[in-house]
């Protein structure tokens, strides 16, 4: 949610320029960092990646090169196998050669640098707070899907 590049900072000034304006690197040098500090080429989890478009503090410009690390790191194509639009979310998902979703990037939609939940009826997920908006996506429930975690709608 709302995060920098592994490896993109290791003091508090290069953070925040990690955050804002952002730091462009070539999907290799995000992959060598994240490889570097993980000790060797083991196995990586799946991704899943979230930005508020309006999100000021940790500017949006972070979702692609975060993209471009953990597509690198699981040696998948940069180009997303599927691509779609739902409400407030836009949706990329990467995928290995047999199909499986190994990172997504979802975008919201006017939401600011904040965790997103929904607050209405039997879909609630939690409450509004310092960082945490209501939405129409319940942010947990879906990287809990995406993960395998729970299943249907």
């Amino acid at each position: 949610m709302a995060g920098v590049p592994h490896g993109c900072a290791d003091t508090v000034g290069k953070a925040l320029e990690c955050m804002k304006p952002g730091i462009d690197q070539t999907p290799a040098e995000w992959r060598r960092r994240v490889r570097n500090s993980a000790g060797g080429d083991g196995r990586a989890p799946p991704v899943s990646i979230w930005h508020g478009a309006a999100d000021e503090r940790v500017v949006p410009r972070n979702r692609q090169e975060l993209v471009e690390q953990w597509t690198a790191v699981h040696g998948i194509a940069g180009r997303p196998a599927r691509h779609g639009r739902s409400g407030q979310l836009t949706r990329e998902v990467y995928t290995d050669d047999a199909g499986v979703a190994l990172v997504e990037s979802v975008l919201v939609n006017g939401l600011g640098h904040a965790f997103p939940i929904r607050t209405d009826g039997t879909s609630s997920c939690g409450e509004p707070g310092e960082f945490v908006a209501s939405t129409q996506v319940c942010g947990a429930r879906e990287i809990s899907r995406f993960w395998g975690l729970i299943s249907g709608n």
